[in-house]
């Protein structure tokens, strides 16, 4: 551009100054180029290593929803502690899973993509509860009539057995009612 201008004169010096600023610029302009490939890079990975997270999570919760499917199968009444033992189980891991889609969906937020929704972790929490409700029940009845049947006559509170028996005739008919209406 100078060099269209030949009415204004420029010095050897200032043309140096000119050369140099002019190849610090070019020199930064690179290192921003060569930064924003290397970023891209690593946000290239972290999105990979976010679907691969995101993978494994669905895969474990097409697991435990299969787990939960499967209790409409159990009724067996002496099996009662393993049940409990298999819900528990069952819940602890969906905590788990809920704790891993928060952390999925602050990478997500993070990288401005969209928030993976999972309406089926509350649908499998909701599915186990009546499940865990019953089993629950069938292991405090089995407990109760236990030590009814084994007490003295005379040392059992009627008002305590009468107290517990409505407790769980209650809790049979709402339950009656969810499984009768869910279609469980």
């Amino acid at each position: 551009m100078l060099h269209r201008m030949p009415h204004i004169e420029i010095a050897d010096e200032n043309i140096k100054q000119i050369q140099l600023a002019y190849q610090q610029t070019n020199r930064i302009m690179s290192a921003i180029e060569s930064q924003e490939v290397s970023l891209k890079s690593q946000r290239d990975d972290i999105e990979r290593r976010l679907q691969i997270e995101t993978k494994a999570f669905q895969e474990e919760l097409n697991d435990v929803k299969q787990q939960v499917e499967k209790f409409k199968e159990n009724n067996n009444r002496k099996r009662e502690d393993e049940y409990n033992k298999m819900i528990n189980k069952i819940n602890t891991t969906l905590q788990g899973l809920s704790e891993r889609l928060k952390k999925i969906n602050a990478q997500e937020m993070d990288l401005e993509l969209t928030a993976t929704e999972c309406p089926a972790i509350e649908d499998c929490q909701k599915k186990i509860k009546p499940f865990q409700e019953l089993w629950e029940l069938v292991g405090d009845w089995s407990k109760c009539k236990q030590s009814w049947e084994t007490s003295v006559l005379k040392t059992l509170n009627p008002d305590e057995v009468e107290k517990e028996h409505k407790r769980m005739r209650v809790a049979v008919m709402r339950l009656v009612h969810q499984f009768e209406t869910a279609k469980l």
